[in-house]
């Protein structure tokens, strides 16, 4: 089931550790919902989350400087962490890898 979902982010609670800053919302997602028996038992929801807290004016907008900045920093502090567990990161293409032997 697709959905969408508009609103508000104000009132007294907190979400994520943000104070409610009067932010506007607009969110979609989808629910992939799976009945046994009758009953639901299983509902699992896809939404954009880096969207929603674009929004909530916790992480900087798409395609900005500042958003190029922290994916990059991100993405230096992943590869050495896959280097460092021995993992063997293979650059394919900018900016698609391969890692190999990763462990849980």
């Amino acid at each position: 089931m697709c959905w969408r979902a508009t609103g508000t982010f104000d009132g007294s609670a907190r979400f994520e550790g943000l104070a409610p800053n009067g932010a506007e919302l607009d969110l979609t997602g989808c629910d992939v919902i799976a009945v046994r028996d009758g009953k639901l038992y299983r509902n699992d929801v896809y939404m954009n989350a880096a969207e929603m807290m674009r929004q909530l004016g916790a992480l900087p907008p798409a395609g900005s400087a500042a958003e190029n900045a922290l994916i990059a920093t991100l993405n230096a502090k992943h590869s050495n962490l896959w280097l460092d567990r021995g993992a063997g990161v293979a650059a394919l293409a900018r900016p698609v890898s391969r890692v190999r032997g990763c462990q849980r």
